[in-house]
């Protein structure tokens, strides 16, 4: 699996470009995963949540 590298500005401007509908999408998978998540891998929450979204885009 490959591994994108891209800061969070770019990520951001990456969502905004998705519909209303697309970004509830995201947002609640994101919200499934992070809460699934074990206490120890969520002590630095800002890195998870960039690498969720990027290996699930790959």
């Amino acid at each position: 699996m490959l591994t994108l590298q891209i800061t969070k500005e770019q990520l951001f401007s990456l969502l905004e470009q998705l519909s209303y509908t697309e970004q509830q999408e995201i947002l609640q998978y994101l919200s499934q995963k992070l809460h699934s998540q074990p206490v120890d891998s969520q002590s630095n929450p800002d890195d998870n949540l960039n690498e969720v979204v990027l290996n699930e885009i790959n």
